[in-house]
């Protein structure tokens, strides 16, 4: 499942339906980002961006999913984003909350 795209271009379809996805749910990416215009994206560090990613975790928590969860860093095809070193404090900030 990759949280970005659902979250964002889907205007949150995840979330309603976590409880039919369930069973196809085999890991979760992470990204955070914005859409403008549902055309261009930009991405931004874990919880700087509109991806409801606390929200999305807590359904998956409550669906008992136990399964991965990653972030989805892609600095190689977006040298403007900042370090992974940046990046992975936050995540862990969130993903532990």
């Amino acid at each position: 499942m990759g949280l970005f795209q659902y979250a964002l271009f889907d205007g949150g379809v995840c979330i309603k339906n976590d409880e039919k996805l369930k069973p196809f749910i085999e890991f979760v990416q992470i990204k955070d980002g914005s859409f403008k215009n549902r055309e261009t994206h930009e991405y931004f560090l874990p919880g700087k961006g509109e991806v409801p990613i606390t929200k999305v975790l807590k359904q998956l928590d409550k669906i008992g999913y136990k399964g991965f969860i990653s972030l989805e860093w892609e600095k190689r095809w977006h040298p403007e984003l900042p370090d992974l070193k940046q990046a992975l404090p936050l995540f862990s900030q969130i993903i532990n909350a």
